[in-house]
């Protein structure tokens, strides 16, 4: 396993671009995301979803102007709360299999 050098103030280890915890760090074949993939998944869900959300709320409402700002509100509320979310999965080893 190529183990980077370096070591964090946190006391992980970098590990192929994503950093370990070191809970997971004598784990062999273990694969973590790293926070640029985390970031990109995110931003091209989200972007999915503005469009849905925008075609919902011009629907409802009837005006591109509000349905558009009710879009844009959802999308990064969500936007950050997706982040969050695949951040802290990303360190909770419970139901990882290595292979």
């Amino acid at each position: 396993m190529n183990y980077s050098a370096e070591l964090a103030t946190d006391v992980t280890i970098k590990r192929r671009g994503a950093w370990v915890s070191p809970t997971l760090r004598g784990i062999s074949g273990i694969e973590l995301e790293t926070r640029r993939r985390t970031i990109v998944k995110a931003v091209l869900w989200s972007l999915l979803g503005l469009i849905n959300m925008a075609f919902v709320g011009l629907i409802m409402t009837g005006s591109i102007a509000l349905g558009g700002m009710i879009a844009v509100i959802n999308t990064l509320i969500g936007l950050g709360c997706y982040v969050f979310y695949e951040r802290l999965w990303a360190n909770i080893g419970w139901g990882r299999r290595n292979v």
